[in-house]
């Protein structure tokens, strides 16, 4: 008996202790200065049921606008005020407003809950930046679109009431009620004002979004628009003086090449090509080994793998580089070898041939009369400054209100991870002799999105950015483009870059005759093709063309003749029409060069420790409204309330 009468107990107390709440009303009047600024008086009538606290107001501050709390009372049932003390709601009727949230306690913890209890409160407050001007005119015009009540609540308002006064500065387009109501508010409505207002004061209201002036957001998008191309043009010329990308091009044949070109060992004119020593170097001193009768080799086709590459080695008088390979790939005194012996005897520590000879082609380009060492690249005095100039300016310009702040975040934070991004491409492009500064547009494009950013908040009418902090942001702009620029600016001389151009030239003339049936193009020029990373182009120039070669042209490849390969020259000495037949004796004959240098150039790849045997291989190396209740979101007014 007794355990039935505690449940029951238990069941008629549980209701108590549910968390309920309503507004009976909500009344609030308002009153728009001379200056813009809103003053609201907000009076709410609560039921409470529960364990509440006390009640709450969470209001919906945009971006630039500002909320001031003047004062927060209770109204007891006789009707008189109780003035609420800031503190930290320990204590009934004290408050605290922090983080757009204003609490208030109503009820002390040791204190029974609420049962269907009604408490009123009245809170002043003061909103300023809500009016926002209209586009075109003259800032004559504003628009009011507030939110008077809040549509993020747990209960209703069974009835709402708004009584807005305007100061005689301000004009609405249509007459406004002198009172307007709505209810039931059900929760997630609001009551919106839409008004668009004249302004008649002598000056611009104050509290109001004038936004920058027109002059200077003409002068951002000029600014943008002029200077971005101005830098480019600039660097661009600057290049150009230098040395890159030439605007004529020279007329290749064969005498051009044997003063600019094939008077140099082919593994160093790639070197010098790609600035950096790879398989392709590696593999052009094995095809001018081969060529000079230093070694001897054979292919292998294999399927699904790279040619097997046997050598026998037969000379004796070798260069530097010469002796670093055969150091690196005829083992214990023998002279035969062949990709897998080389990988298997590398398998556990790996190795990198293009890098052992790296020193001996450094050496060998440095005899040239114009190829210097060239100035290591860091961050100059002027870089250094220019960069602590833009961010000094930002910091500046973030003193300039909530709006300016975020702008200059967001500068320093795109601005900057774009002039780094832009930076890193660049330096890739330094060294870089094409026409196309497609490297250059790549680091462009980071910051130039951050300009059409910045461009399109400039285009804007209607703006919470100050005039200041948008000229700042513009002027950041331009540094940060400046600075994601100077990396791709060349550090080699002049005389250095004229070779690189002429080399690049040459290259372009391999490739484009090897898209000819019939190339200027002979057979012992078939090293500098291997080291300037066309062995495939000779691959597809033989699927297409090489059928169509007469016999005798195919077996022309056979005729290098041992007294020219003794003499380390790689020239033919006949006259000036093509022997190309797609290979050489050297390499086995008619069109056997693409699968030479495919062998040649997956051994010269190297590999690394504990790495398979096997190679897939390949080249490379070289390449106005009205007033509503409804759900609708305003550009100023609602946010919540409740209850804690």
């Amino acid at each position: 008996m007794r355990r039935v009468l505690l449940a029951l107990l238990l069941l008629a107390a549980a209701p108590l202790s549910a968390r309920e709440l309503h507004w009976d009303a909500i009344e609030v009047t308002a009153r728009l200065d001379e200056a813009g600024t809103l003053h609201v008086r907000e009076r709410q009538h609560y039921v409470f049921t529960g364990d509440w606290n006390g009640g709450e107001r969470r209001f919906r501050v945009e971006e630039g606008q500002e909320l001031r709390i003047v004062g927060v009372r209770r109204i007891d049932q006789a009707g008189a005020t109780v003035d609420l003390r800031p503190g930290d709601l320990t204590a009934v009727d004290e408050y605290r407003f922090a983080g757009d949230v204003l609490r208030w306690r109503s009820r002390a913890p040791s204190d029974p809950p609420f049962d269907n209890t009604p408490l009123t409160y009245e809170i002043d407050y003061e909103l300023g930046r809500i009016l926002v001007p209209l586009r075109g005119d003259g800032e004559r015009s504003y628009t009011l679109d507030h939110d008077f009540a809040f549509d993020d609540r747990p209960g209703a308002i069974q009835r709402f009431t708004l009584a807005l006064e305007l100061d005689p500065a301000w004009h609405p387009g249509r007459p406004l009620p002198a009172q307007l109501t709505a209810g039931p508010l059900e929760p997630g409505e609001s009551f919106v004002v839409r008004r668009v207002l004249t302004y008649s004061g002598a000056a611009s209201p104050a509290a109001a979004f004038a936004g920058p002036l027109p002059l200077v957001r003409s002068t951002v998008l000029v600014l943008l628009l002029a200077g971005i191309p101005a830098i480019f043009i600039r660097f661009w010329l600057g290049e150009r003086a230098r040395g890159r990308f030439p605007r004529e091009k020279p007329a290749i044949d064969e005498s051009w090449l044997e003063e600019h070109i094939l008077h140099q060992l082919p593994e160093v004119i790639g070197y010098m090509h790609d600035g950096r020593s790879g398989p392709p170097e590696v593999a052009a001193i094995l095809a001018r080994m081969a060529q000079e009768g230093k070694i001897i080799s054979v292919v292998e086709r294999r399927r699904l793998r790279a040619p097997l590459l046997r050598m026998t080695l037969v000379g004796a008088d070798l260069r530097d580089q010469e002796q670093l390979l055969v150091h690196l790939f005829f083992f214990k005194g023998s002279n035969e070898t062949d990709t897998d012996t080389i990988r298997k005897h590398y398998r556990q520590r790996g190795f990198d041939p293009g890098k052992s000879i790296e020193p001996a082609l450094v050496g060998a380009a440095l005899r040239h009369p114009d190829w210097k060492q060239d100035v290591p690249r860091r961050w100059e005095q002027g870089e250094k400054l220019a960069l602590a100039g833009a961010y000094g300016a930002l910091v500046t310009g973030a003193f300039f209100g909530f709006s300016s702040l975020w702008l200059m975040i967001y500068m320093a934070v795109l601005g900057g991870a774009a002039c780094a991004i832009g930076r890193a491409v660049a330096r890739r492009s330094a060294d870089r002799t094409r026409r196309l500064p497609l490297w250059w547009l790549g680091a462009s494009i980071p910051v130039l999105l951050v300009a059409w950013m910045l461009s399109s908040i400039a285009r804007r009418e209607v703006t919470q950015v100050r005039d200041y902090p948008l000229l700042v942001a513009a002027a950041f702009v331009l540094v940060a483009y400046w600075l994601a620029l100077r990396p791709a600016r060349t550090v080699q001389s002049r005389e250095k870059v004229l070779l690189r151009v002429r080399i690049a030239a040459a290259r372009r003339w391999f490739a484009s005759e090897l898209r000819r049936p019939t190339p200027r193009l002979r057979d012992e020029w078939a090293p500098y093709l291997i080291a300037l990373g066309l062995g495939r182009n000779a691959d597809r120039w033989f699927s297409s063309f090489g059928g169509q070669l007469p016999a005798s042209a195919a077996q022309a490849g056979h005729s290098v003749s041992a007294a020219q390969a003794s003499s380390g020259s790689v020239l033919s000495t006949g006259g000036g029409g093509s022997s190309w037949t797609g290979g050489g004796g050297a390499f086995g004959g008619g069109g056997a060069t693409a699968s030479w240098a495919l062998a040649a150039t997956s051994l010269a790849a190297g590999s690394s420790a504990a790495a398979s045997s096997s190679s897939s291989g390949g080249g490379g190396g070289s390449s106005g409204g009205s007033s509503s209740s409804s759900s609708s979101s305003s550009s100023s007014g609602g946010g919540g309330g409740g209850g804690w």
